[in-house]
């Protein structure tokens, strides 16, 4: 039973985080408690909070680089930067995937017009993510690579083949451990976000806008890059699971009527 406690401590410090980052993101108690009870209805979560692997630490990682992300982005507090840097380059240590939370960063970046200040924040926190990554490097330059080569392995960078890949078995894997409503409800929120075009002198509605189009970057890039993998690699059900820190929080805003 010891072994557990570590994934119901991540799983409650991953809850904290997700509505401190609801409240930072859209002011709201209320929408900040409705995302964390919608986490807890799905059955990949309730699983990930219950059962000790690398998942619960890499999760609790990518949902802290996102809160601290947050703050430096639409607080200016800049030294949530080293600290978005810290939570990633910890992530990578649980599993490797974690740095990829960069890819969904640039995305919201670029749509910042604030771009280039942002760009020497998010710098720093990505040399201070690899500053941490330091060891799996050594470790790897001295074993020849093994743990990269099995990662390509894995994800089909090495000798993937299309006849290889699992497409339609990834999409019916993750349909099942979301739920079919919460499914349908996620992609309704994300077209409606996409779709969404706030009034220009609606601080409120252009506030709010922001703060979804923030998480929808974080969750969908990841996502999607999951998705092509399985092309060409069996994809494990809970791959794409970091994506879903943001995009329930995105259902859970839209459920709310936000």
């Amino acid at each position: 039973p010891g072994v557990r406690y570590p994934a119901i401590a991540f799983g409650a410090l991953t809850s904290i985080f997700a509505y401190l980052l609801v409240k930072r993101l859209f002011g709201s108690e209320k929408l900040a408690l409705g995302a964390v009870l919608l986490n807890h209805i799905v059955p990949m979560f309730v699983a990930g909070s219950v059962l000790m692997t690398i998942d619960p630490p890499m999760f609790f990682c990518w949902a802290l680089a996102t809160y601290f992300a947050a703050g430096a982005i639409f607080q200016k507090r800049s030294w949530d930067w080293p600290l978005c840097g810290l939570a990633v380059g910890f992530g990578f240590l649980a599993k490797y995937p974690a740095p990829l939370w960069f890819v969904g960063l640039l995305g919201v970046l670029l749509s910042q017009k604030t771009f280039r200040r942002l760009a020497v924040g998010a710098s720093i926190a990505f040399i201070v993510s690899l500053v941490v990554t330091t060891p799996v490097v050594i470790w790897n330059v001295q074993h020849h690579g093994a743990s990269l080569w099995h990662v390509a392995r894995q994800t089909g960078a090495s000798g993937g083949r299309l006849l290889h890949g699992n497409f339609w078995e990834f999409i019916g894997s993750q349909i099942a451990v979301v739920g079919p409503v919460l499914a349908v409800l996620m992609v309704a929120a994300i077209i409606d976000t996409l779709r969404r075009r706030p009034a220009r002198d609606d601080v409120q509605e252009k506030t709010a806008h922001v703060g979804l189009m923030y998480l929808l970057w974080i969750g969908a890039p990841f996502w999607i890059m999951t998705m092509l993998v399985s092309f060409f690699a069996k994809v494990q059900v809970n791959w794409p699971a970091p994506a879903y820190f943001a995009l329930m929080i995105l259902t859970a805003s839209y459920s709310g009527g936000l």
